[in-house]
């Protein structure tokens, strides 16, 4: 009859309509691990839309690590071949809370890779003075070929990789006439930055200070003038699994310097989510927003770019798993 061949028609229409959902995911944060997500889901049949708060792609890659060990060519060369694909960057565009609540409702879904861009402050006494200088805004003014304003002797504070890149960076900066020495709390081996790096700032001649923790910050006219340090031993393990340096009291001691760097740690820097509702599902990149993950810098820290690379290809397949079911399509 009429009425059925109408009800089977409509029937094959929806079918038809389901299997070509476009489905749709936005990215926030253009660095390693938002362009391996957003290359990932493209792959699979997503539109992607990725959001960038600086007017460049490659995120801490392309603004932070020195020329020296990445050139600007070979960023560049992966970033023309991801964006080729068909995955749409906005740059200069800050996320607010409306923003993002509108991200929320028109995609199915959205993965946050912002990075960890905001460095943790080292508090102690005279960390005001002239010299005292941010890790991060120094490797960017360099990467931009601009001189920053250091001293010839410089001390960074940290046993990171970013401690490291803003040494070997310093190191080339201030040139035989100056120093530089790398000041941390725990030995050698216990530094957090990669084998690596580690090798290439001792083979280049910068002096470690192991067993050291910062106390304050002399100054003469408010510029800095030396680092007060204190001696450190290592007692039972601490909460990470390290074992907790402990001062040996007495044990003060300066190391003079006109420029004091401390890359002590890098955190995220968003206000449209809280901290509670960013706390992924173990073993998953889910977060406790529905439709929202997590991955790169922005969950782990300060960390590689291999780690945040694998991060978005991993979140990736989460999120094809999740949403395959919208259309059923996927090659993912």
């Amino acid at each position: 009859p009429p009425i059925n061949r109408l009800s089977q028609k409509i029937k094959i229409t929806a079918k038809t309509q389901r299997r070509e959902k476009i489905v749709k995911a936005a990215i926030i944060g253009a660095g390693p691990a938002g362009l391996s997500c957003g290359w990932f889901l493209r792959n699979a049949g997503f539109e992607v839309d990725i959001f960038e708060q600086k007017n460049l792609a490659g995120g801490m890659v392309s603004a932070a690590i020195p020329s020296f060990r990445l050139t600007n060519e070979a960023i560049e060369r992966d970033i023309r071949r991801i964006l080729a694909s068909g995955v749409h960057l906005h740059d200069n565009y800050l996320i607010d809370r409306t923003q993002f609540a509108v991200l929320l409702r028109d995609n199915d879904a959205i993965f946050l890779a912002a990075g960890a861009q905001q460095s943790v402050r080292l508090e102690i006494e005279g960390v005001e003075s002239k010299g005292v200088i941010d890790p991060l805004e120094f490797l960017f003014d360099v990467r931009l070929n601009s001189e920053p304003a250091t001293g010839r002797h410089v001390v960074i504070v940290g046993g990171g990789n970013t401690a490291m890149d803003a040494a070997r960076t310093a190191y080339r900066i201030v040139g035989n006439e100056g120093s530089v020495t790398i000041v941390y709390r725990r030995t050698i081996k216990e530094m957090p930055a990669d084998h690596g790096e580690i090798e290439a700032v001792k083979k280049e001649g910068i002096r470690i200070i192991e067993l050291t923790n910062p106390v304050s910050i002399l100054s003469s006219n408010g510029r800095v003038t030396a680092l007060l340090c204190s001696r450190n031993m290592l007692a039972m393990k601490g909460t990470d699994g390290r074992p907790a340096p402990v001062t040996i009291p007495g044990s003060e001691f300066e190391i003079p310097c006109d420029t004091i760097i401390p890359a002590i740690g890098q955190q995220l820097a968003i206000d449209f989510a809280g901290t509670d509702q960013l706390k992924t599902i173990p073993g998953s990149y889910k977060t406790r927003i529905p439709g929202l993950y997590m991955g790169g810098d922005a969950l782990r820290g300060a960390s590689t770019a291999i780690n945040a690379i694998a991060d978005g290809r991993k979140a990736a397949a989460e999120i094809i798993a999740e949403t395959q079911f919208l259309n059923p399509t996927f090659a993912g």
